[in-house]
Order: structure tokens, then C-alpha cells, then sequence
């Protein structure tokens, strides 16, 4: 949130630390203000809440790029946090080049 705020990005962050139930109304919300979607967890993809957003966005017809990150099912390694989290691609500047890469296509 603070590089956020730091940069002025045009961008809604969305604090979805408990995902069920889902805030099907906020969702729909972003949905018809045209946002592009991310979802970023520290954690396992599989069961994660992405994926918990990508079936209800399928289930409801909506054909929407949702883009993904967070921990694919392998063993990870002890270290660091950031080392790790650049080796299972959830970094900050990652996530941060998505959101610029995104934010030039407007």
C-alpha cells in the first residue's frame, strides 16, 4: 500500500484477508469499472483465494485476465523471506512490473 501511495498509482487495493464469504458486491464492483484484477498471496495458489476468484469470475460468466501470484505446489527452500519470495516469483518488484506493464496498456 505504501509504494501505492508513494507513487500515486491509479490502482484500488483491496485487503481480502478473510476470503469466504467472498465480497461478491466489491468484486462486481471493480468488475464494471473496468479494473484489471491481481491477486496476491504469500501462500499456495492451489486453494488460494485467486483461485477462489477465478471459479466465481467462470461460474458468473465474466471473462476477465485474472492475474495470479503466489506459491505453485513445489517444495521451497529455507532462507531469507525476500530471497525467497523472488524465487517462487512473488516479489514486490515483480507484482510492481505487472501493475506498470498494466498500467501502459491504458
Amino acid at each position: 500500500m505504501e509504494k501505492v501511495q508513494e507513487n500515486s498509482l491509479p490502482v484500488t487495493v483491496v485487503n481480502c484477508r478473510f476470503f469466504k464469504p467472498m465480497d461478491e458486491e466489491c468484486l462486481v464492483s471493480l468488475l464494471e469499472r473496468g479494473m484489471k484484477l491481481i491477486s496476491y498471496e504469500t501462500d499456495m495458489l492451489d486453494g488460494g483465494l485467486g483461485e477462489h476468484i477465478d471459479a466465481w469470475l467462470n461460474d458468473h460468466g465474466f471473462d476477465v485476465h485474472l492475474e495470479r501470484f503466489g506459491i505453485e505446489s513445489r517444495y521451497v527452500g529455507q532462507g531469507r523471506l525476500p530471497q525467497l519470495k523472488r524465487e517462487v516469483r512473488i516479489d514486490y518488484s515483480r507484482l510492481f512490473a505487472t501493475v506498470d506493464k498494466w498500467l501502459k496498456e491504458v
